[in-house]
């Protein structure tokens, strides 16, 4: 099992940089780069199950095949499947193969016996989808100091001079969401009032139990545990700086992985498979 699997979309420029830095340390025959259009129009998917072990094995248009007795890594950047051959089917139809394809991907990344940064699960094939109050709780539980918010139900019961008013939603997004520019004209509307951040984000990375990036007042041990409750190996949190101090503001397990720091997530990445 000494091959790394690197799965994303055809556009996806930190999947191909990584792709480049574990060429660089294991050599062109031991990383395979697989897009979701390839996985989609594969010719054949054979799932065996045998004294109580499965075995899967996918064969590609181009002739390769893809054992998962034979990887030692998954890199899963996948968040859907296109399904180019349904798109002049009817609408029900789409969905039904969507739906069906999105159980195939789960049962399929779920069969490897190798690590799969990051894993699927019922809210996300990579990692899971949570939204910004969510992971707010969860960087509390973490030890991770955040930006102060409040929820209302109604924009007159909470005018804080120092906070800004949001639109409030579930937004799994990694920015704030839009600003109310007048909230005392909503009336009985839910409302998100934020802590203004005073600063850009800084992006941290924590990949395999190792952090990228250090910041005043800001445990790594912190951030490592919000990644290992969040269940992602991989994990971008970004921070501001509220009051002069920095704060939580949100986290993703789909990171842009810049040139700078493809690097260090190789080498996190080829630690995690040698461990496991």
């Amino acid at each position: 099992m000494d091959t790394c699997l690197i799965l994303c979309h055809a556009d996806d420029r930190s999947a191909v940089r990584i792709y480049c830095a574990l060429r660089k340390r294991l050599g062109i025959s031991k990383v395979e780069v697989v897009s979701g259009e390839e996985l989609a129009l594969a010719p054949r998917w054979t799932y065996r199950i045998e004294s109580g072990s499965s075995h899967t094995e996918l064969l590609l248009a181009d002739g390769r095949c893809i054992r998962s007795d034979r990887v030692g890594l998954v890199f899963q950047r996948l968040q859907q499947i296109p399904l180019p051959q349904f798109a002049h089917s009817k609408p029900d139809d789409r969905d039904y193969a969507s739906a069906e394809m999105h159980a195939l991907l789960l049962s399929w990344l779920a069969d490897f016996p190798c690590p799969v940064v990051n894993g699927a699960g019922p809210r996300g094939l990579c990692g899971t989808n949570r939204s910004r109050l969510e992971w707010s709780a969860l960087a509390v539980q973490a030890g991770l100091p955040i930006r102060g918010s409040e929820l209302v139900s109604e924009a007159r019961r909470f005018t804080p001079s120092t906070f800004v008013p949001h639109v409030a939603h579930g937004d799994t997004g990694l920015e704030d969401p839009p600003m109310i520019v007048r909230p005392q004209d909503l009336g009985r509307v839910s409302i998100q009032y934020l802590e203004p951040v005073e600063s850009e984000i800084y992006r941290l990375l924590v990949v395999g139990g190792r952090c990228r990036g250090r910041l005043p007042g800001i445990e790594q041990a912190a951030c490592v545990a919000l990644a290992e409750l969040s269940g992602n190996s991989l994990l971008e949190i970004r921070f501001g700086q509220v009051r002069g101090q920095w704060r939580f503001c949100s986290a993703t397990p789909l990171p842009e992985i810049p040139p700078e720091s493809a690097d260090f997530v190789a080498e996190a990445l080829l630690a995690m498979k040698e461990a496991a």
